[in-house]
Parts: C-alpha cells; structure tokens; sequence
C-alpha cells in the first residue's frame, strides 16, 4: 500500500494521465498511455487497469470547450 497526495487543478491541459511517477514504481505498475492500460502485480497475478479511448477523447474535448 503505497500513500499519494494528489493536486488536482482547474486548468486546460492536453495531457490525460499520470505517468512517469514515483507511487506507480514503487507499487511495481507499467503504465501506457498508448494502450490506456495500466498493469500491476497482486499477489501471483498480474492485474490491468483499462481506458477508453473513446471517453479520454471526450474528456479532452470538454476541457477544450471549457
């Protein structure tokens, strides 16, 4: 269990993700933003987190509007 402060702000950005950070190495996770995927080890299994496509576009768009 790994503890992370996050600092959300109200600004157009035209990036989506969290990448590249301390917290995901040390959980052990691989993110790609390509894919919209994240995995991580639980136990003797590895789990993946999956986005959308479709719905990262739409968020994109509604921040530009915004």
């Amino acid at each position: 269990m790994v503890n992370v402060d996050f600092i959300v702000m109200d600004v157009y950005s035209p990036y989506i993700d969290i990448v590249a950070r301390p917290w995901l190495y040390a959980l052990g996770a691989i993110s790609s933003i390509l894919h919209l995927k994240v995995k991580y080890p639980f136990g003797d299994q590895i789990k993946e987190l999956v986005g959308s496509q479709f719905v990262a576009r739409q968020c994109l768009m509604v921040a530009i509007v915004h």
